[in-house]
């Protein structure tokens, strides 16, 4: 999503607020009248599952806001029951959504950005639900890979390099799978010779074939 130059006019008003990698930036059930603007780095939403495990539905890239939010006659409805943080170091603008909801009423135009990252929220929520319940714990590590390199990921001829250092921990968070089994399915790939690793970053060895993978 570009930013307009009517909104980085109406941006200036607020202060940068900076966070260091996996800080915690909305709890869990915590009541907020502000909405977050992601300006740089990017901005994980967790859920905690019964059994002790994070799932991580959406990761905010820059140029989006969180919590997922939308338009309602004269509010905005938004969603707390879930957890907002850092995956890398960030950037973000911390909205009240009283002056948020005047300048879209004033600028009508731009509530379709926010229209379109709904969509674009939705369909991927949408993948990843589908792919839980219907797929094993194989697959769920490669979609992870695949958000990973959609948001990380820098061709290298060949293969495409994850420009950032991501654990089997944080695989396990987006995936929504314990560790222990993320490190057994990551072998795996790695057997498979469709992933590996330079200087720490994981690198795809084949793109396309390890999307292939999610049709087996």
């Amino acid at each position: 999503m570009k930013n307009s130059s009517t909104f980085e006019t109406f941006l200036k008003q607020f202060k940068p607020i900076l966070y260091r990698r996996k800080e915690r930036i909305i709890l869990p059930g915590e009541d907020t009248d502000y909405v977050f603007y992601v300006a740089q780095g990017h901005v994980t939403q967790s859920i905690l599952s019964p059994n002790g495990n994070q799932f991580t539905p959406y990761i905010f890239a820059p140029n989006t806001f969180f919590p997922q939010i939308w338009l309602e006659k004269d509010k905005l409805l938004d969603s707390h029951d879930h957890e907002y943080e850092s995956l890398t170091p960030v950037e973000v603008y911390r909205i009240p959504k009283e002056q948020l909801v005047s300048y879209l009423k004033e600028n009508p135009k731009e509530v379709f950005v926010l229209h379109e990252q709904l969509t674009v929220y939705s369909a991927e929520l949408l993948k990843k639900l589908e792919t839980r319940v219907f797929s094993d714990a194989y697959h769920l590590v490669i979609l992870a890979l695949l958000d990973l390199v959609r948001l990380f990921g820098q061709k290298e001829g060949k293969i495409t390099l994850i420009e950032y250092w991501f654990t089997h921990h944080d695989i396990a968070n987006i995936s929504g799978l314990s560790r222990e089994v993320v490190t057994i399915q990551m072998n795996k790939l790695m057997k498979n010779k469709l992933i590996g690793y330079k200087n720490h970053f994981i690198l795809v060895n084949d793109l396309q074939a390890l999307g292939m993978e999610l049709q087996l």
